[in-house]
């Protein structure tokens, strides 16, 4: 029996959990004005500066509201993107920032 990977399947996924620098113009306003964060143009990652060229997906996490009511609260909005490079990033935004960061690089999805 074989026990190299299939040639066919794609690498796993890379956990990355940093913080990153969003950069340039902020996306679509009507968006921002439905309570959602605009996506920046691109972000500043370690010492690379990547460019946004296409969004994926987008999902929300949720959680109960802490007051102890029945509500939901979105706690981070999540998108997968692809920049300029090829790769294809898992990004979320931190409802609950305060003075702390907001914007997360969480994962490479696809390298090239």
């Amino acid at each position: 029996m074989d026990d190299r990977p299939n040639s066919i399947d794609p690498p796993p996924e890379r956990l990355i959990s940093e913080a990153i620098k969003p950069l340039g113009v902020f996306g679509d306003t009507a968006v921002m004005a439905a309570g959602s964060p605009g996506l920046p143009e691109g972000f500043a990652w370690r010492d690379e500066e990547l460019k946004i060229v296409e969004v994926l997906d987008t999902w929300k996490s949720v959680s109960d509201c802490k007051s102890g009511s029945s509500e939901k609260y979105v706690r981070r909005h999540w998108f997968q993107v692809r920049c300029d490079r090829g790769r294809e990033y898992k990004l979320y935004f931190q409802r609950q920032g305060g003075k702390r960061q907001r914007w997360f690089l969480y994962s490479i999805v696809r390298d090239v």
